[in-house]
């Protein structure tokens, strides 16, 4: 996608989704601006922004042979922690029935834990994370976008049901 209209484009010819796909060649350069390029797109105005609302996955390709999860690998980790210091819209734009959104969050924990360990060290973390970060982005979103206060809390639940597995 190059041109600012893509998104436009892709509304108006009715598509309901869309997938990013990251490279590890992309990884390996730190090389964040194709995904930026999209990802900016989103916020160009509340029309675009509202219709994507929850109908965007983002994956990593090139690691499908690794015995590590995504979250695991330290220059996944670095990439989407450079992508998310760009954007952190993540709740409000990613899809809740896809792996992106969870590879972003768990990027965001310690990786090889003991269930102990993650549930003391990255509970805290996920819930800094969430209440300081992915919440206050996507609900300045949701604002913009007017959407109701029902709306908004139906996100957050479908945000905690993804998470928590429910």
């Amino acid at each position: 996608m190059e041109s600012s209209n893509n998104l436009r484009e892709l509304m108006q010819s009715g598509v309901d989704f869309f997938t990013i796909v990251i490279s590890k060649d992309e990884i390996e350069q730190e090389d964040i601006s194709k995904p930026m390029n999209i990802l900016n797109q989103l916020l160009t105005d509340a029309t675009v922004t509202k219709y994507f609302k929850e109908r965007v996955e983002i994956i990593v390709d090139g690691y499908n042979n690794q015995g590590e999860e995504l979250w695991e690998i330290s220059e996944v980790r670095d990439y989407v922690n450079k992508l998310d210091g760009e954007f952190p819209y993540w709740l409000f734009f990613l899809s809740k029935h896809g792996t992106g959104l969870m590879v972003i969050l768990k990027c965001q924990l310690l990786p090889y834990l003991n269930p102990e360990a993650d549930k003391n060290i990255n509970g805290p973390r996920l819930q800094d994370y969430l209440l300081k970060r992915g919440f206050p982005a996507m609900n300045m979103l949701c604002k913009i976008i007017e959407d109701t206060e029902k709306e908004n809390f139906e996100m957050s639940e479908r945000v905690f049901n993804y998470i928590t597995g429910s």
